[in-house]
């Protein structure tokens, strides 16, 4: 992914792009969303790539929460 000056996604792209579409959608979505640490480069913030950025997200059945099971 590449981040820009102000530390938000400009370019995402998908290591594994054919398996899992459904959830690939959502992976991409939620990484352009997020916002990425600035990169500062002799007093000027720079853009930058990032490699390997793990998304988890949890999908539930028809939007219902889902509740951590406590042991």
């Amino acid at each position: 992914m590449k981040v820009d000056q102000e530390g938000k996604a400009k370019i995402v792209k998908l290591s594994q792009p054919k398996r899992y579409t459904s959830f690939n959608q959502l992976a991409l979505l939620a990484a352009k969303k997020r916002h990425y640490n600035k990169k500062e480069v002799d007093g000027v913030f720079v853009e930058y790539w990032l490699k390997n950025v793990e998304i988890k997200h949890t999908v539930s059945p028809m939007g219902l929460p889902i509740e951590p099971i406590l042991r």
